[in-house]
């Protein structure tokens, strides 16, 4: 309902379109009512205020964090110079995206949300980096330099699957479940490839799918059939299961979440080959 009902300003028109004010209160609503949230390995009954930062930690290229600490260790050093109306264009909406967001705390599961801040941010470390080391050695020239071709081959490294992107310090895309999920690691981008994989095999066990996205798997050709999570033991077959559902799904979690899968596919789905073992 409106919020400011029986006040002066419910009336008071607003000059954006109906339906982005209507998705930014659709959003605002999740934030209130809360859920639950993955963090570090953990659900948690609501967000936690540092989640945006944990998340930038683990998935922004390292060599961008190289940079942005560089940025905030040289800043001091700047003083006043560098608290000129020009860099506060820039410093003052990274800062109240970055603040806004972290203090809806209702859940955490979409690093997109604090996506508005970036490029502020790589606009503010190119001016420090200028301001700071124009001038100086080859020596600063060359580490910025080493960064940047760090960063780009890193992001590299995945690519074209880059949403399951995570860098060195968080063990790569292999361990992005111990950090996140959701949006971050899995959003069903690979049924696509478990489509072509189950076109590729052989033989003719059944497929069970368990999978994140906004379609069913057979729309897209799969040959599937739901996993029956009531049954004891599974029946033999393969077994496709999205991250996401390994961890929000307590019966997959406690089938799955402790055994090597037979296969990866697109770093989100994790193939098993049930042979009749319970």
């Amino acid at each position: 309902m409106n919020r400011f009902v029986g006040t002066p300003l419910r009336h008071l028109p607003v000059p954006l379109p109906e339906d982005y004010l209507l998705g930014i209160d659709q959003q605002k609503l999740d934030f209130e009512e809360g859920q639950p949230s993955w963090l570090a390995g953990q659900w948690h009954s609501h967000g936690r205020w540092y989640y945006y930062l944990y998340a930038l930690f683990v998935k922004v290229p390292p060599r961008f964090l190289l940079l942005a600490v560089s940025t905030l260790v040289t800043i001091p050093s700047m003083g006043r110079r560098y608290l000129i109306p020009e860099n506060m264009v820039v410093i003052m909406p990274a800062a109240v995206v970055l603040v806004l967001v972290s203090s809806q705390t209702g859940f955490n599961k979409h690093l997109r949300y604090i996506l508005p801040a970036l490029p502020f941010a790589f606009v503010l470390i190119g001016c420090a980096w200028v301001k700071c080391f124009a001038g100086r050695s080859w020596g600063m020239r060359l580490v910025a330099l080493g960064c940047l071709i760090w960063g780009t081959l890193s992001s590299l490294s995945v690519w074209p699957r880059s949403l399951t992107y995570f860098n060195e310090l968080a063990g790569g895309p292999e361990y992005g479940d111990r950090h996140l999920l959701g949006s971050n690691l899995d959003w069903g981008q690979g049924v696509r490839s478990l489509q072509k994989w189950d076109a590729s095999r052989t033989d003719d066990r059944p497929l069970f799918v368990a999978c994140d996205g906004l379609y069913d798997p057979a729309d897209v050709g799969i040959r599937c059939r739901p996993v029956p999570l009531q049954s004891q033991p599974l029946p033999p077959g393969w077994y496709a299961i999205s991250i996401n559902r390994i961890h929000d799904t307590k019966r997959l979690s406690d089938l799955f979440a402790h055994r090597t899968p037979d296969l990866v596919i697109d770093n989100c789905i994790r193939i098993f080959l049930v042979r009749g073992e319970p």
